[in-house]
Order: C-alpha cells, then structure tokens, then sequence
C-alpha cells in the first residue's frame, strides 16, 4: 500500500506534518512510489 497526504486539506497538512514538497499530481505519488517498492523488493 502507497499512502500519501496532499496540501489540499489544510486540516490534514497540519496534522501530518508534510514538510517537503509532493509530486505535482496525486497519480505520480502511486506511480513512483509503486515503482520504488518494485526495485527495492527485487
């Protein structure tokens, strides 16, 4: 499972504490972070 939290809901930005920059588009977190589990777990 890929979880992320967007700066779209101020309420869950503060409480998540997201402190860097995300990927432009909800899509692209799924699919680097799919991409990254796949190389880390070969």
């Amino acid at each position: 499972m890929v979880e992320s939290f967007t700066k779209d809901v101020k309420v869950i930005t503060k409480a998540s504490a997201i402190w860097r920059k995300m990927e432009p588009k909800r899509e692209d977190i799924a699919i680097n972070g799919l991409a990254f589990l796949k190389k880390t777990l070969k």
